[in-house]
């Protein structure tokens, strides 16, 4: 699945860019569908063959199954180690990973109002978190209550 960010073309590309660690210039919607409250966004940049498509329901933006793996998913890459970070995120994460918050480390992060998106190397693994309001996941979680996996 993907991010999830607060909808607005602005924001897609925004999104698309910290997904795929590219600049937000090079990022360009190739198509758009859709009305109130769900589209599906076709998504191009340098390095794709095939657009990448990214779903909206309601104001939130995410990355469709049939995308392209993000960098950190790639097979063999070594996760960087990040910086210390007191961020709220790091103490959700300890608690999830039942280890402490000292062993985990901030890689990088995107957040907006209400919604965000942390990538943490917790014990040399790389795990993205979520938040949605004032919520914290774990990404590819399906949200309670919903259908919605983020």
């Amino acid at each position: 699945m993907g991010n999830c960010f607060p909808g607005g073309e602005a924001s897609l590309i925004s999104l698309v860019a910290f997904d795929y660690e590219v600049d937000e210039n090079q990022v360009t919607v190739v198509s758009q569908t859709g009305g109130l409250g769900q589209g599906i966004y076709l998504v191009t940049f340098p390095g794709i063959t095939t657009p990448i498509r990214y779903d909206r329901v309601g104001s939130v933006y995410m990355r469709h199954s049939s995308a392209p793996p993000l960098p950190h998913e790639v097979s063999n890459q070594v996760t960087p180690t990040g910086k210390p970070s007191n961020h709220a995120v790091i103490a959700y994460a300890a608690a999830d990973n039942q280890i402490p918050a000292q062993s985990i480390t901030m890689i990088k992060m995107n957040e907006e109002r209400g919604s965000g998106s942390y990538h943490l190397n917790v014990n040399g693994n790389r795990i993205v978190y979520k938040k949605m309001g004032t919520a914290f996941m774990k990404a590819g979680s399906i949200i309670p209550g919903t259908n919605i996996v983020v």
